[in-house]
């Protein structure tokens, strides 16, 4: 393929859609990202990063919660619960051990 051609690639846009309980907090925006590995390799990074460092009264327990991710066509390409990052450490990451909020 020239390298003209590669410049109108459409990128695949997810959009990391938050269960909580019987709760789905829908994601607009979404993110543009270039093939599913991106894609799952995101979301893992994103729920590491909730985990540890956001703070919502709405949400007690981040391990209760996990992202039902979707294409650009509504349909659900990924379910990931947070509990899985923990099953992601062993791969040489650290464990977040606690999912816990301060009340």
């Amino acid at each position: 393929m020239p390298a003209s051609w590669r410049r109108h690639e459409v990128v695949p846009r997810y959009f990391l859609n938050l269960r909580y309980r019987g709760r789905l907090f829908v994601d607009e925006e979404g993110d543009e990202l270039a093939d599913e590995q991106r894609m799952h390799e995101h979301v893992l990074d994103t729920a590491r990063d909730l985990v540890s460092h956001a703070r919502m009264g709405s949400i007690r327990n981040w391990f209760d919660c996990s992202f039902e991710v979707t294409n650009q066509a509504g349909r659900i390409v990924l379910v990931m619960p947070f509990a899985e990052i923990a099953n992601a450490a062993s791969a040489g990451t650290p464990s977040l051990t606690d999912g816990q909020l301060p009340a």
